[in-house]
């Protein structure tokens, strides 16, 4: 069910800012009366004005929450009103969002009010008045015989604690403030054919240990994720093998609208094959660590209200490589806010992954930048091959840095800390698995810092490239269907004889047939 809220559908703007408020990094300010003695910053929620009346009939005393994209289209949060002011039109937060209330993205500043009695007006609604400890629920339908269940435990619903060889089959999981299922440090754990819903957090963290299995699995209406991958020695490069078959994940970022990913990789060597992920505001996979892949999977209709992202986001760490995205099905990805969003983002410095295979079909926005279908801030030494890019406004963009700002990262103690004491990038097995990362913590000035494109064919796209990456005669640009099965109905198949065979000598079928969900026998599927 969803809390009272105003407005019902979609978001109310911000008309004008008034006080940004403070930030988390705001530091110290001086005393008056002893300028050389430091006292604490005040921290100060922001002020803003809003358009129309709606605000006057709130009851703030009650308890009114904001929820909204107070900075940046990347990062939402719900934060208490102190005031409202119906003269001035102004409303008051009771404490300083993260970033501020500033316009750190082009599209308006978005927020709704959530838990507010007099927005009670329609079915499926609830208010919790925390005052009197109750609850107000208008139900969508009569209670005869019906089920009505209130979750308050914040706590897993099933804990696997170094178990092995255990299997988890055809289980209901739900209803709980927490997450549905952990699994740590676990061998040979299975977790198949179970139904996970209705879960105020995330659906399984799978945490330590190896080669375990979550396959042909529902997982859907989870509040701030899906399922975590972790596992496997960072150090050593020892890979886990968890693995994610056949699943299919979708709105699994009901109550975090940002960084609630239905795929979340950690550690080394997991893989997530022939899944179908779908219906999320803002990212679908992210990725932390080395030798991950990622293939045989759909994903569409993600980053659908967010800017400045990806459905697949990895970044600020160019340790962690060796990833593979191939086989996949990228389809209707991103919305046109302004800023620009992707459908594959390597951030921050990123590099050394492989983007082989992929289909991306209507993939991202340039926004008012450099933003592609596949899109690189700052990194290099990444490689998209063999990929079909069909309807993108650009297919592939670049945000490069120059060598002060290449060298500020790699003295920063960020990288240094990421780069030499959780691993260590000049000593094997890093300079063993990845040649390239000789020499890199001494960067020379005038280095090319390119991403390499080779065998990509373009179908009716509006740009190729932005930035630095470095392509050649074998990436090839088509304005009409160069030999589809059937490009009006969205088959991207390559007949035998297609011209894109003789057009990039090389280029290799596509097995986009085989991507997604396939049917299993044992009847484990919902």
């Amino acid at each position: 069910m969803t809390l009272a809220c105003w407005p019902n559908e979609g978001w109310a703007t911000i008309k004008a800012i008034v006080d940004q408020g403070t930030m988390q990094n705001d530091g110290s300010v001086t005393d008056s009366a002893d300028p050389n003695k430091p006292r604490a910053q005040e921290k100060r929620g922001g002020v803003f004005t809003y358009e129309g009346d709606r605000p006057s009939r709130w009851n703030v005393g009650k308890g009114v929450w904001l929820h909204g994209f107070w900075c940046f289209d990347w990062y939402d949060d719900a934060i208490r009103v102190a005031a409202i002011d119906p003269a001035k039109h102004e409303i008051a937060l009771k404490v300083p969002h993260i970033y501020g209330v500033r316009q750190g993205n082009p599209s308006p500043r978005r927020w709704r009010a959530v838990n507010v009695f007099e927005e009670l007006d329609r079915p499926g609604e609830y208010f919790v008045d925390r005052e009197a400890n109750k609850l107000y629920f208008w139900p969508p339908a009569k209670l005869e015989g019906a089920r009505v269940a209130l979750a308050v435990r914040d706590a897993p619903l099933v804990e696997l604690r170094n178990a092995s060889h255990l299997t988890l089959r055809g289980a209901t999981l739900e209803e709980s403030q927490g997450d549905a299922l952990h699994v740590y440090n676990g061998r040979d754990v299975a977790v198949e054919g179970c139904l996970i819903r209705n879960i105020r957090r995330r659906a399984v963290d799978m945490d330590g240990g190896a080669g375990n299995r979550i396959f042909a699995c529902d997982i859907h209406d989870t509040g701030t994720g899906g399922v975590t991958l972790g596992g496997g020695d960072r150090r050593t490069l020892t890979p886990a093998g968890h693995v994610l078959e056949n699943t299919h994940i979708w709105d699994f970022s009901v109550h975090q609208l940002t960084y609630a990913s239905a795929v979340h990789f950690s550690g080394v060597g997991n893989v997530a094959r022939h899944n179908f992920i779908h219906g999320a505001p803002h990212q679908a996979i992210d990725v932390w660590g080395n030798d991950h892949l990622f293939e045989y999977n759909v994903v569409s209709n993600v980053c659908v209200s967010s800017d400045d992202a990806a459905a697949f986001y990895k970044g600020r760490n160019p340790s962690c490589r060796g990833n593979v995205l191939r086989y996949n099905l990228w389809r209707d990805i991103g919305s046109p806010r302004g800023h620009g969003n992707a459908a594959v983002y390597f951030d921050d410095g990123d590099g050394g992954d492989t983007v082989y295979g992929n289909v991306f079909f209507r993939c991202g926005d340039p926004g008012k930048g450099s933003f592609g279908t596949v899109f690189s801030h700052g990194g290099h030494g990444n490689l998209a091959e063999n990929n079909l890019f069909v309807e993108c406004k650009r297919a592939l963009g670049s945000a490069p840095w120059d060598d002060k700002r290449w060298k500020d990262f790699i003295d920063a103690p960020l990288w240094q800390e990421r780069l030499l004491k959780e691993v260590n990038i000049t000593q094997p097995p890093y300079t063993e698995r990845y040649p390239e990362l000789v020499g890199f913590m001494n960067p020379q000035p005038g280095a090319a810092r390119d991403n390499l494109a080779v065998r990509n064919l373009f179908v009716a796209c509006g740009e190729i490239k932005s930035g630095r990456w470095a392509t050649n005669e074998t990436d090839v640009a088509v304005a009409e269907d160069p030999g589809f099965e059937n490009f009006a109905a969205g088959d991207f198949r390559f007949k035998p004889d297609s011209a894109v065979f003789k057009l990039i000598p090389g280029f290799q079928p596509i097995p986009i047939e085989k991507a997604g969900l396939y049917p299993v026998m044992c009847g484990v599927r919902h």
